[in-house]
């Protein structure tokens, strides 16, 4: 089979539950309404890598995807129209969005480390397009290793987070994407191994002995 780089791309995402509906937050933006007195037109969310479709609410009306630009890159609302302060209805401001960790770009570095584990050069390579379905799994898995390594990272520098009511630890989820990097981790050698057998599968690093011997005449004085 003939792979392309989005094939790489998708099948990392499904791993690390990074596609496009993974990841859903209803974000309350209120506050920043009512200290900007009505007047402040534009909006940071809490996440950036935006999927298309992002909705508001102002003021109890219905979702909508009119009367702001988006960011998706950074995580920007830019209203037309400053979303005002209500006089009839309790101010309020929500959005509704999904975001995804990694762009394509990013997830790239990680499936050239695994590409590079079996030998091609990088995903920029004409060797990604035919490697075999078994080795293509191998691939995926050590990016996926490598992308949760990444991510329990970025959980360990961060606080306690609640959103939609529900709270989570920072430092469980932290722990959880470094478990979830050793499983991959060990799932990419075994399915490598049973690739290329137990003698490719063996470290790489040159292994040097130096032998010392005494020789048979060791003992002997030439005579003079």
């Amino acid at each position: 089979m003939t792979w392309a780089i989005t094939d790489y791309e998708g099948r990392v995402r499904q791993l690390i539950n990074d596609t496009s509906t993974s990841n859903r937050v209803i974000e309350e933006l209120t506050n920043a309404v009512v200290g900007g007195n009505g007047s402040r037109t534009v909006f940071p969310l809490s996440h950036r890598n935006l999927v298309a479709g992002v909705m508001c609410s102002t003021n109890g009306a219905a979702y909508s995807t009119s009367g702001f630009t988006v960011d998706t890159a950074n995580g920007l609302l830019t209203f037309t129209v400053a979303p005002s302060l209500s006089t009839t209805t309790p101010t309020s401001l929500t959005s509704l969005y999904y975001w995804q960790n990694y762009t394509n770009t990013e997830l790239d570095k990680y499936i050239d480390y695994g590409l590079q584990k079996i030998g091609v050069s990088s995903s920029a390579s004409a060797g990604l397009e035919t490697v075999t379905e078994p080795l293509f799994n191998v691939v995926t898995l050590y990016a996926a290793s490598a992308a949760c390594l990444d991510l329990s990272g970025r959980y360990s520098r961060m606080v306690d987070m609640n959103a939609e009511g529900k709270s989570a630890s920072a430092s469980q989820i932290a722990k959880q994407y470094l478990e979830l990097a050793k499983t991959y981790e060990d799932r990419a050698e075994k399915e490598r191994l049973a690739v290329y057998g137990h003698r490719q599968g063996r470290s790489t690093a040159v292994s040097s002995t130096s032998n010392s011997f005494q020789p048979t005449s060791y003992t002997w004085n030439p005579s003079r």
